[in-house]
């Protein structure tokens, strides 16, 4: 499981960057997301270890820091 979350954490980062930073990198977007997906910084796993979520991943990957909003605790 672990496996497919990170596989697919790196595809919508990856997703992002190649559709549209690539070709216009000061792209304003609003990106849309629930959960752990907004989190910048890297999140202990359960059983050890860490995981960066997409938006830690956007930031590592494009050196863009991501104003970010959580409403999961509301």
């Amino acid at each position: 499981m672990d496996e497919k979350i990170d596989a697919r954490e790196n595809a919508q980062s990856d997703n992002l960057i190649n559709a549209v930073l690539r070709d216009a990198p000061k792209t304003k977007m609003l990106i849309h997301v629930g959960h752990s997906h907004v989190a910048e910084k890297s999140v202990p796993k359960r059983k050890g270890g860490t995981r960066d979520w997409m938006a830690a991943l956007l930031k590592s990957k494009t050196g863009i820091d991501p104003l970010t909003v959580s409403q999961t605790a509301c």
